[in-house]
């Protein structure tokens, strides 16, 4: 539980439907301070009638969240920290926690839904959370329940004001919980990982259009605050170089790409009805897309998605995730695209 109202919701609706429920919360960010996740968990507990607990994960965080996302920076790639914690935190070391505390079932507020086989995308797909989920473990969705995937977010927002679960007001951040209202650069000057040096903004024949401060700073397909003017046509981020520390521009036609491809890659066997491909499939490859067509095939460890329409702004370290009929078949981290 986070104190938000997905979790604080998602836990009523168990308690309601005979659950014997216990709100968990992971201390993430904050070892030495006050954590408001924590306290406003720990308050919506409290109205609710259950017990609360604290699982202190705040160096496991750091070394598998907060240290990959520099890493991934600062060799020119954009991560995504929100897959790889809920693979090794959320779904990860929370799940050793609740087997070993012999609980049955793991519940959280997520915008996903399961069958015990397969991950699902929700009944609301505004607030589908499955391609921050895919490398979830197949073999524990028996045993984790998304108590929200037959709401609307409204409905749940609507349930929380009834029952008086409404603990925070903001805005929900587009950010990573780890990034909000700080800069990059001071993240990974935080993880020690080395300087992110100045280098030189080019063009992909080589010509030298302006300076830039980091590469960090930067992601594949970024337009604006590239500070480079007197330029014919607007310019976009189509590559960075870590080695050199350059950023690579160009025109929207030159940054444009069809074909993506990925490793690391997780799949769903049991989904696939015909084993050997190709299969017609719908891709996501940020957060923000909604799935669209797409043709994937898969060989030796590696994926490859044709999405049939050119796309701009994808970037390796972001995730390629691959969906039929609303279950989440495969997916893998973005190595290059073409």
């Amino acid at each position: 539980m986070s104190g938000g109202v997905d979790s604080s919701v998602a836990a009523a609706l168990l308690k309601e439907q005979g659950y014997e429920v216990e709100g968990v919360t992971m201390r993430l960010l904050s070892p030495d301070g006050i954590d408001e996740a924590i306290v406003g968990a720990s308050a919506v507990c409290e109205k609710l009638g259950i017990a609360h607990r604290t699982v202190e994960a705040h160096e496991d965080f750091r070394t598998a969240v907060i240290r990959s996302f520099a890493t991934e920076y600062l060799n020119a790639r954009t991560p995504n920290p929100c897959v790889v914690c809920n693979e090794h935190i959320k779904f990860g070391l929370l799940w050793d926690w609740m087997v070993e505390n012999d609980f049955d079932y793991l519940a959280t507020g997520h915008y996903a839904a399961t069958d015990g086989v397969h991950l699902k995308r929700p009944h609301d797909k505004n607030k589908d959370q499955t391609y921050f989920m895919y490398r979830i473990d197949r073999s524990r969705l028996a045993r984790i329940l998304f108590p929200l995937a037959d709401w609307l977010k409204d409905e749940v927002r609507a349930y929380a004001l009834r029952h008086g679960l409404l603990t925070r007001t903001t805005d929900e951040s587009q950010d990573a919980c780890f990034v909000s209202g700080k800069d990059r650069s001071e993240i990974i000057e935080s993880i020690d990982l080395g300087t992110d040096l100045p280098g030189d903004i080019v063009t992909a024949d080589g010509a030298v259009v302006g300076t830039h401060e980091g590469i960090t700073r930067y992601t594949i397909g970024q337009r604006h605050g590239l500070g480079v003017g007197g330029q014919s046509e607007p310019l976009y981020v189509i590559g960075l170089d870590a080695a050199s520390d350059r950023v690579i521009v160009g025109s929207r036609t030159e940054g444009m790409i069809r074909v993506i491809e990925g490793d690391d890659i997780v799949i769903d066997t049991s989904a696939f009805e015909d084993p050997e491909g190709p299969w017609d499939v719908m891709a996501q490859a940020r957060y923000n897309m909604r799935p669209r067509p797409a043709t994937l095939e898969i060989d030796r460890g590696r994926l490859s998605v044709d999405m049939h329409t050119e796309q701009i702004g994808i970037s390796p370290g972001q995730s390629i995730v691959c969906y039929r009929e609303d279950i989440v078949i495969a997916g893998g981290v973005i190595s290059c695209t073409r």
